[in-house]
């Protein structure tokens, strides 16, 4: 399936024309695909690890960054440890909070 951004906050899905359905959707509305072998199977999902009592997941390696909306905050797009590139997310510095010793 094709996909375009139509706008900061909206995706035009190429369906197929036989669905009765309009083709733009808001971006909260959509799932990232997880790919599986498997047909109708998905891989586990890596474990997340505990930090102070918290459970996060580690940082493979930051792809990117940006500074983003009227206030410029910094982003990094994120390549999460354990995780497929479907995953990458940007992320805002506040919830990137612990950095390797």
């Amino acid at each position: 399936m094709q996909v375009c951004q139509v706008g900061n906050l909206a995706y035009e899905l190429h369906l197929s024309k036989d669905l009765p359905i309009h083709p733009v959707f808001y971006v909260s509305l959509l799932l990232p695909h997880k790919h599986s072998s498997l047909l109708g199977q998905h891989s586990p999902e890596p474990a997340p690890i505990e930090v102070e009592g918290e459970e996060e997941y580690e940082v493979e390696r930051v792809l990117e960054s940006r500074c983003y909306g009227q206030e410029r905050e910094l982003q990094y797009l994120v390549w999460w440890k354990g995780w497929g590139p479907e995953y990458d997310r940007w992320e805002s510095t506040e919830t990137l909070t612990h950095a390797p010793q």
